[in-house]
């Protein structure tokens, strides 16, 4: 039975016109089968299940992972490791990479209508060090406003992250000569103006607040969000931790939302009010 099922597979490989990449003592080892681009690859497995890479020619090699990277569209050595491993490893050691994966010097990318080229490592990852201090800086700069990012934190969180950039920034010191530091950030909330001091590091220095300048934040912050109770402020979509904090160290969360919850009650005395209004209207 083993021996025929191997000889359907030939005859499969042969029907459709591909060249059979294992014709030799197929039957004595375990194997994966894999179409690529309408060939078929059959593949040896090792004693523990696993591809067993060392069995396929230079050949065999470089043709599966063209076909491979080019069904998955991987363009990088590092995408494709993730997946293969250990074919990433075979190649490394016949050194036939380079019959892979073009090997390039630079990327280009386009910010604000200018072309920038950043070095890449032998590994096809970008090499900030290879850079020069004005080359980053300005580059950063073009990265931030293309991005609208006016926080250098937001280089490492959210969708615009860019932790490699940030960390050559950080070690160089020029941080200062991307992201302009401000003293102040303005926030408008319910048509009121507010000017929350900013620390070292860019965030929200709420101590440098009063306790009037707070609760009347938080108030307006409230209102504008329909948060009316007071853990809204430590979870859900519209939390402020840093907020919250200082409300409770303060003890002032009371003073926020017993306003708030004095409003409620105006409006369920109004509303009760007017539907009642409405039912003796209606009896008349």
């Amino acid at each position: 039975m083993r021996k025929a099922r191997i000889r359907q597979i030939n005859a499969y490989i042969g029907s459709s016109g591909t060249q059979e990449p294992l014709a030799e003592g197929l039957d004595k080892v375990r194997f994966k089968t894999e179409v690529l681009d309408g060939k078929t690859f059959v593949i040896p497995l090792d004693g523990h299940g696993n591809r067993n890479w060392k069995k396929l020619s230079d050949e065999q090699l470089i043709e599966f992972t063209r076909l491979y990277c080019k069904q998955h569209k991987i363009k990088k050595i590092g995408e494709l490791y993730r997946k293969l491993h250990g074919l990433v490893n075979i190649l490394r050691a016949r050194n036939l990479m380079i019959h892979v994966f073009k090997k390039r010097l630079f990327e280009e990318v386009t910010l604000g209508g200018k072309i920038f080229k950043i070095p890449l490592d032998g590994h096809g990852n970008r090499n900030w060090q290879a850079m020069s201090d004005d080359e980053i800086i300005e580059y950063s700069k073009a990265y931030c406003s293309e991005n609208r990012i006016t926080r250098i934190s937001k280089l490492k969180t959210g969708s615009n992250k860019d932790i490699g950039l940030l960390n050559q920034l950080q070690r160089r010191k020029l941080i200062d000569r991307v992201v302009e530091r401000k003293s102040f950030e303005e926030v408008t909330l319910q048509c009121i103006k507010f000017k929350i001091p900013l620390d070292n590091k860019q965030g929200r220095n709420w101590s440098k607040m009063s306790d009037a300048e707070i609760i009347a934040f938080a108030k307006a912050y409230c209102k504008e969000k329909g948060i009316t109770k007071s853990y809204e402020l430590q979870k859900g979509p519209n939390k402020v931790n840093c907020l919250s904090s200082i409300l409770y160290k303060r003890k002032l969360m009371d003073k926020v939302f017993s306003s708030i919850k004095a409003e409620q009650e105006v409006q369920q005395l109004e509303s009760l009010a007017n539907a009642l209004e409405s039912f003796g209207g209606s009896g008349k």
